[in-house]
């Protein structure tokens, strides 16, 4: 049964998507964030109103729509504005696109490149997942707004570190680097 399950043999069920979820070159904090992510399990407002919240469920994001997994990471309108300049910057179309969170995550390049274009792609879904969360309860919580072009600042930041806290790529290298993204986005 297990072997079944995990060569996706059985209907209507798909594998977990490990390979893209799990990054030992990831924090694991966002790590354990992309997990819950997969598990449609982030406290967004939809959720907490299920639960007995009285609130208005709307996206602090764009302030238009119910905020849900999907339209925060992926459907909404300030989402789709920063993931456009994240292809734009690094000039990639390797992107898994579509408004399926599942599909998109279980069609993550999962192997580990030499580039820091490649290490770029491998990360940028976590980054801009977790950026994007910390930008909605900062706007919650601390009433502080950022625009797109900040928030993919802070990805291409966070993306850089980790290269270099992997041994990927020198601080020099990596502050290089991610001054031409920004040049390339102004």
């Amino acid at each position: 049964m297990y072997r079944a399950l995990m060569e996706n043999r059985c209907p209507g069920f798909s594998a977990f998507p490990a390979d893209s979820v799990w990054r030992k070159i990831v924090p694991s904090k966002i790590c354990f964030f992309i997990w819950t992510v997969a598990h449609n399990s982030i406290l967004t407002q939809d959720k907490l109103k299920k639960r007995g919240w009285s609130l208005a469920n709307r996206c602090d994001l764009c302030y238009t729509n119910e905020e849900t997994n999907a339209h925060m990471l992926v459907d909404c309108i300030f989402t789709k504005q920063v993931w456009s300049i994240i292809r734009r910057s690094c000039r990639q179309s390797v992107f898994p696109s579509g408004n399926d969170l599942d599909v998109i995550l279980k069609n993550w390049p999962t192997d580990i490149p030499d580039s820091m274009e490649g290490w770029f792609v491998y990360c940028a879904f976590h980054a801009v997942c977790w950026c994007i969360w910390l930008e909605r309860n900062n706007r919650i919580f601390n009433g502080i707004s950022r625009n797109p072009d900040q928030i993919v600042r802070k990805v291409l930041k966070n993306v850089a570190g980790w290269g270099v806290a992997n041994g990927k790529i020198d601080r020099l290298g990596a502050a290089t680097w991610v001054r031409e993204r920004i040049r390339q986005i102004q």
